[in-house]
């Protein structure tokens, strides 16, 4: 889970250095572009606390999952309007190549965060008779 916050902290991060190029991915039905990117930012750096935090990683990642499958219709619109943020050296095929890989952090998240797995399975007593 630390590899995951660490990758929410460095993106959220980036929200305040690229804040203007990353508002020309918003499409220009939703207002205030640039605060929408500075309050996304701030909720992956948040997502990235939560995540590091044993006690509260899992819903975390539950909230992770939904910020992603939220934020991504932008990127869909971004990748189909070609919109280029800031001038990445990969342009807007970075854009295309971010759907796939966002899909990837959801099943990391689900599989890393939430599943049920046999250490957070509730212990079984064992009781031990001796005759």
């Amino acid at each position: 889970m630390l590899a995951l916050a660490l990758l929410f902290l460095i993106t959220g991060s980036v929200h305040f250095t690229m804040t203007e190029g990353m508002a020309r991915m918003i499409p220009a039905f939703m207002p205030a572009p640039q605060l929408i990117v500075i309050l996304s930012g701030v909720a992956e750096i948040a997502l990235a606390a939560g995540l590091a935090i044993p006690r509260t990683s899992r819903l975390a990642a539950v909230a992770a999952i939904l910020f992603l499958l939220a934020v991504l219709p932008v990127n869909i619109y971004s990748a189909l309007n070609h919109v280029d943020f800031g001038g990445h050296a990969a342009g807007p095929s970075y854009l295309l190549l971010r759907i796939p890989f966002q899909l990837l952090l959801v099943s990391w998240l689900w599989w890393f965060g939430i599943r049920k797995t046999p250490d957070s399975a509730p212990e079984r007593s064992v009781q031990l008779t001796t005759d």
